[in-house]
């Protein structure tokens, strides 16, 4: 059998419990295995990183050269999965030193 108990909390001492708890949690996981939410870049963020054109990643997108992702209102990439893909041409060199 299920017991229920219904206790009032405002908004703000729910929102504390949950932080709280998170932080209790977050304190037992090392640190060197967290994961760090991924940054997503702007069509003119990746080509300022990748010294290239806003029209050449455009063009990389449209023939499915590289991820992306579409939302109603941007188009964004993962810089990892994109370093991914360009390590993978053949013929281009995109290292760590070539950025």
């Amino acid at each position: 059998m299920v017991t229920y108990t219904q206790i009032n909390l405002s908004p703000d001492e729910l929102k504390g419990i949950i932080s709280q708890s998170l932080k209790e949690h977050l304190s037992t996981i090392p640190t060197a295995t967290r994961q760090t939410p991924k940054e997503l870049l702007t069509v003119k963020e990746l080509a300022t990183i990748l010294k290239k054109t806003t029209k050449t990643i455009y063009l990389w997108k449209d023939e499915n050269k590289i991820p992306y992702i579409q939302t109603d209102k941007a188009i964004l990439f993962d810089y990892d999965e994109v370093m991914k893909t360009l390590k993978n041409w053949k013929g281009l060199n995109y290292g760590k030193g070539d950025l």
